[in-house]
């Protein structure tokens, strides 16, 4: 399969925007001043906490995927900006952060890609850890989401280690209700936000 030969794989943002509809999208608006956003039409709306380390709410988080049964994901920032900042490319603050820019530099994701990643089951281990490390060290990377390859979930990642989800269809958000009890995570309880339990 495709799949083994490497961790991930580019699609342009625009084929990814022909694909993908239910990712959310967002665009700023000079003449209103304001960013003008497109988000999907959602069964429900979760904000999820978890309580550890980082290596353990990654592990976790791929454990939650593989409860979910969800085996693919495609990732992209909900505006049409790059991966990497040029900014951040030119960091050496921090090991992780630089060891994580290796990670996509080696997948070819540099400074102009702006499309998206298409990651299977057998790489989220490594993918979400350097990809929690962008979203940790650049604030732009609190607009990334990611869905799933059955359209039945989207997600997006906080710096902190919150986990926003949608549901996209009744189905999915019962299967979500009835197997969040099997994981560790947990509602966060957010205003505007619908209720797990």
């Amino acid at each position: 399969m495709l799949y083994e030969k490497q961790p991930f794989y580019k699609i342009p943002r625009d084929l990814c925007l022909i694909k993908y509809r239910n990712l959310p999208l967002r665009e700023y608006d000079k003449g209103l001043d304001e960013d003008l956003c497109c988000f999907p039409t959602t069964a429900g709306l979760y904000w999820l906490k978890h309580e550890g380390t980082q290596k353990k709410f990654i592990g976790d988080l791929v454990s939650f995927f593989n409860i979910l049964k969800l085996e693919t994901f495609v990732f992209m920032c909900d505006e049409n900006k790059p991966w990497i900042s040029k900014f951040t490319s030119k960091r050496t603050d921090s090991k992780a952060l630089t060891k994580a820019l290796d990670y996509f530099k080696a997948g070819k994701v540099r400074t102009k890609f702006n499309g998206g990643l298409l990651v299977h089951t057998f790489e989220f281990t490594e993918f979400l850890t350097h990809f929690f490390m962008l979203v940790r060290c650049d604030g732009g990377f609190s607009y990334y989401h990611f869905i799933d390859d059955k359209n039945d979930f989207v997600f997006s990642l906080l710096y902190s280690g919150e986990l926003n989800v949608m549901t996209l269809n009744k189905k999915a958000d019962k299967r979500l209700h009835s197997l969040l009890s099997d994981s560790n995570f947990s509602d966060t309880g957010r205003e505007y936000s619908d209720r797990i339990g």
